[in-house]
């Protein structure tokens, strides 16, 4: 089974990336697409939940919007 993650930054690609996420899943199914909404349980460690799921996916779509290179 194929693993994607997807990365991205709620302020310039959100709505982008949910319609691509819609997508995925349609194709993958729901348990092989990691996005942080609808994949992170309440009460885990964050940072190391999410290093986990990067170490075993095969794609890591990063999403990149146009205010990417000015974000401060």
């Amino acid at each position: 089974m194929t693993k994607l993650f997807i990365s991205y930054r709620r302020e310039d690609t959100e709505a982008l990336t949910g319609r691509i996420y819609d997508r995925l899943v349609t194709h993958f199914g729901k348990e092989s697409v990691f996005i942080d909404i609808d994949t992170i349980p309440a009460g885990v460690d964050f940072v190391e939940h999410l290093a986990k799921a990067v170490s075993q996916c095969d794609i890591l779509l990063a999403m990149i919007g146009e205010q990417w290179l000015d974000v401060r």
